[in-house]
């Protein structure tokens, strides 16, 4: 709560609630004010949808993005917010132990040395090196089944990750700040949030939106 805070703006509500549930699919799930999370799985994978859901408040719930025309400015902002509170809170955390190794297995695949963040780029660097990704603003009709979840969140998620670096995390958080002020409540479209940044940007942006 206090990072979504910070990253964007202040929650306006006064309660937000995360409670263990059954779920059909994946590993939690979002509504207004409350997250449902499954049971079982390790402190790390708990963490990181527990943010993961309740920052939906910002992005679908606050801004009110459209999830069905725009995906990706729902889940592929909250998930580049998420990596980074993630990044922040774990810097010691590598890549096995995202996906549940322990030490010993990691280091005979190779991948002890590398960061958590690995595990993002991972996720997408597959569809990738197959040359079936997809661009990450198409509707959520338009995507194949596989490729849904990692252009949505993972390719989308690091390409903000990408302006974030082009930027400078202070101005891309100035930014943010600025959009989530101005449209908090109002359903901005992807030009909205374009038009924010192109205007009171210090750097040209166009070649992003």
């Amino acid at each position: 709560m206090y990072n979504y805070s910070d990253y964007l703006g202040d929650y306006p509500f006064k309660n937000c609630t995360a409670l263990e549930g059954p779920l059909g699919a994946g590993g939690g799930m979002e509504y207004p004010g409350i997250t449902i999370v499954s049971s079982g799985g390790s402190a790390l994978a708990l963490d990181m949808v527990i943010t993961h859901e309740v920052g939906h408040n910002w992005l679908y719930g606050i801004l009110g993005f459209n999830e069905r025309d725009y995906p990706y400015l729902d889940e592929g902002i909250n998930t580049y917010y998420e990596m980074r509170y993630m990044n922040s809170k774990y810097p010691n955390v590598t890549l096995g132990d995202y996906i549940g190794f322990p030490p010993f297995l990691s280091k005979f695949a190779g991948i002890s040395e590398l960061d958590g963040m690995a595990y993002y780029r991972l996720l997408y660097s597959v569809p990738a090196s197959f040359r079936t990704d997809q661009p990450f603003n198409l509707t959520s009709t338009d995507y194949s089944s596989s490729n849904y979840g990692t252009m949505v969140y993972m390719k989308a998620g690091l390409s903000f990750k990408y302006l974030e670096n082009f930027l400078g995390i202070e101005e891309f958080d100035r930014l943010m700040n600025l959009f989530y002020e101005e449209w908090k409540f109002k359903h901005p479209q992807p030009e909205d949030l374009r038009k924010v940044f192109e205007d009171h940007s210090k750097k040209d942006v166009s070649w992003f939106f």
